[in-house]
């Protein structure tokens, strides 16, 4: 599960780096390539599995290689609106770009806006049996 709530107005975007040279931006809440704009003191779920509420985003995460595999979602945060690379493509209606690509916009937006808030999460993906 992942929560965020955040003490002011701001925008937020969500990405799974597979560690393979794709990072896959997960939208939360629109159906675009933009930065999802959130609410002071309103919390927001996304990955859950479970019981559903009311600003949920779901995602089913699995690998078919029988072994386990190894993923980083990052959370990038600013009170101020940012664009998302332009780099990114758009196949099978998931947003992409390679990790190379998504590390130099990210290192742009941190030098343009000193309120981006970076988080990097480690995570493990089970394999499907």
């Amino acid at each position: 599960h992942l929560y965020f709530r955040t003490p002011t107005d701001g925008y937020i975007t969500i990405f799974l780096d597979d560690n393979d040279g794709h990072v896959v931006y997960l939208r939360q809440y629109n159906n675009s390539s933009e930065a999802t704009r959130v609410d002071a003191l309103k919390t927001y779920t996304l990955l859950k599995s479970e019981d559903h509420y009311d600003n949920v985003v779901e995602y089913n995460l699995s690998c078919d290689s029988g072994i386990e595999d190894y993923n980083t979602i990052h959370i990038i945060f600013s009170p101020n609106y940012y664009t998302i690379s332009e780099s990114m493509v758009l196949v099978d209606e998931i947003y992409t770009m390679e990790s190379i690509t998504f590390n130099k916009w990210l290192g742009k937006l941190q030098q343009q806006d000193s309120n981006i808030t970076h988080k990097a999460i480690n995570i493990t993906i089970k394999p499907n049996n």
